[in-house]
């Protein structure tokens, strides 16, 4: 009788504690080009570069242009970014997404870098380190969250993501509870996982249901290895119905 007893109880251990997280691949890729040439770099949104492209704007806008006009605008963004600057998508979830803190096991000055729309400034840290992890927490007004987009390694340059370890997996949390394993491929693409909404529903005048703050945490559980034992991702980001 003791056996069986200690047999129900371990199972039950099982049942409760012992469940596995799903785990979950990317849904789709998006190509980002990321390794410019030294003189595309200097070239891009210099003074004659951006006086160029004006007088094509005020003459033509986008329509119509010659194979040698859509060079020139090659070099120029209407919103001055660089050239890693992540490209302007009209209006997407952040249009009434928020995110109100960035928190990570690195200091404050790095830890933006993975929400800057910087393909080219990551975030950077040791891989010997216990646990490297980061956190984002969204104010109740924010938007929910349906696509979580992520872009893996050090991709300014191409031996710059072969130098610097990259993610494998991260542990996903939701409001610290640990929901799955995201399982991500040693790529410089866009990587896309689906869920449903993540966040606060809203009430009929769009306003939370729920007056609290809510988090997703991430945590890197395993890499692909670089040449150093220093672990890059250039950036998280969001989408999803941001006027939900």
């Amino acid at each position: 009788m003791k056996k069986i007893a200690l047999t129900i109880i371990l199972l039950l251990n099982f049942v409760l504690y012992g469940q596995k997280l799903i785990e979950l691949k990317p849904i789709k890729f998006n190509k980002i080009e990321t390794n410019f040439s030294d003189e595309f770099v200097s070239k891009y949104n210099s003074e004659v570069s951006l006086e160029a492209c004006r007088k094509i704007w005020a003459s033509k806008g986008y329509d119509n242009l010659t194979d040698e006009e859509r060079e020139t605008l090659k070099y120029c963004d209407e919103f001055e970014g660089n050239p890693w600057t992540k490209k302007f998508q009209g209006c997407s979830w952040y249009c009434g997404g928020q995110v109100d803190t960035i928190n990570s096991n690195i200091p404050h000055e790095l830890t933006k870098n993975i929400h800057d729309g910087d393909y080219g400034t990551p975030w950077i840290a040791d891989i010997n380190k216990q646990t490297n992890w980061i956190e984002y927490v969204f104010p109740p007004i924010s938007s929910r969250v349906e696509d979580i987009i992520i872009v893996n390694g050090y991709v300014r340059k191409n031996d710059l993501f072969e130098t610097y370890s990259r993610v494998k997996k991260l542990k996903l949390y939701i409001n610290n509870k640990p929901i799955a394993y995201l399982n991500l491929e040693d790529t410089n693409e866009e990587q896309v996982f689906r869920f449903k909404p993540i966040g606060h529903k809203k009430d009929k005048n769009y306003l939370p249901i729920k007056n609290t703050k809510w988090s997703i945490k991430f945590e890197i559980i395993e890499i692909y290895k670089g040449k150093i034992d220093k672990i890059a991702l250039s950036e998280i980001y969001f989408d999803g119905d941001g006027h939900e």
